[in-house]
């Protein structure tokens, strides 16, 4: 009978660079924190909400890199949540990455002001979603 050779773990396992915070507004619970996992894994800093009014209360305590919403909840939609952050000061500069479940965009042509920022459409693929995200912290 053979027997292995067990590698030692190392006394503090290496913490991954973070590579920026990410303000998640997502009201699918399932569809959240999946979001949360896997751009966590990646190195993202992730605080999430169920809707916008929970995002504003989330955006007095932290400045974001960027916000990823949503655009179709409840209490408080994306758009909604895009101009009140559009109109405060202090966070007029974060980037929005936006999905729907629309694959006719008619919310971004009702909202002229949504054509600065990107939106993707759910199911979204993971690897879009992940350059997205990249170019939209580059820009």
């Amino acid at each position: 009978m053979t027997t292995g050779s067990l590698m030692k773990l190392p006394d503090v396992l290496p913490v991954p660079e973070i590579r920026g915070i990410l303000l998640i507004v997502e009201d699918n619970l399932d569809l959240r924190e999946s979001l949360v996992d896997i751009l966590s894994l990646e190195g993202y800093d992730i605080f999430a909400a169920a809707n916008g009014l929970e995002a504003l209360n989330i955006l007095e305590s932290i400045q974001p890199d960027l916000i990823l919403s949503d655009i179709n909840m409840p209490h408080m939609d994306g758009i909604s949540l895009y101009r009140v952050v559009r109109h405060h000061a202090d966070w007029q500069t974060i980037p929005f990455v936006f999905l729907t479940a629309f694959s006719i965009k008619y919310e971004v042509a009702a909202a002229h002001e949504l054509r600065r920022e990107s939106v993707l459409v759910k199911p979204v693929d993971f690897d879009l979603l992940l350059n997205t995200i990249r170019d939209r912290l580059e820009a």
